[in-house]
């Protein structure tokens, strides 16, 4: 499995072709933190991953980089999908993108994103951070059974883990969400 870092023994780069999200990201569990990174698709289409690898060679790498003997792996976003294309730009042209980068800690992998939250989500447990400040926070979450709970929060910071309360029996993967400042 590619999606973990130390799964890459060797010098690799991985392009997201045909992704759907605005978002991406990593998540280390070890830490039990990463971040986000979020774009408009129609904007920026490039979703790569990069890692020197964890043989000696990849750790060696990271050692010159002054990283120490951790692995080195970076996540990037582009105009275009892949480092294979191009573009040509005129002089004195310019391509303008709208993107964030979105830190968490303590939630997970991540299963949704947008410019205000992030959402986690395991079985029996739907965890929430927000990317600014919010006062008088309602969130609501329906199952496919139509069981709805809500959570109110006086004040979000951002960086702050949220745990919702959540239906019974609820499925991670039949919910909805519904969030309300």
């Amino acid at each position: 499995d590619l999606r973990i870092a130390k799964n890459r023994r060797f010098a690799s780069d991985t392009f997201a072709v045909d992704a759907q999200e605005d978002w991406f990201g990593f998540y280390s569990p070890e830490l039990r933190r990463g971040a986000l990174h979020l774009a408009p698709r129609s904007q920026m289409r490039g979703q790569k991953f990069f890692s020197w690898g964890f043989d000696d060679y990849g750790l060696g790498q990271a050692r010159k980089m002054g990283i120490g003997g951790h692995g080195y792996m970076e996540f990037q976003a582009g105009i275009l999908e892949t480092q294979f294309e191009f573009l040509h730009l005129e002089a004195g042209g310019e391509y303008v993108c709208d993107e964030m980068w979105f830190p968490f800690h303590e939630m997970g992998n991540i299963s949704h994103a947008n410019e205000f939250f992030a959402l986690s989500h395991e079985p029996a447990a739907l965890r929430m951070t927000a990317s600014r400040k919010f006062r008088d926070l309602l969130v609501s979450i329906t199952g496919s059974d139509g069981a709805e709970m809500e959570t109110t929060f006086d004040q979000v910071v951002p960086g702050a883990t949220l745990a919702l309360r959540v239906p019974p029996d609820f499925n991670p993967d039949a919910y909805s969400v519904r969030v309300v400042s």
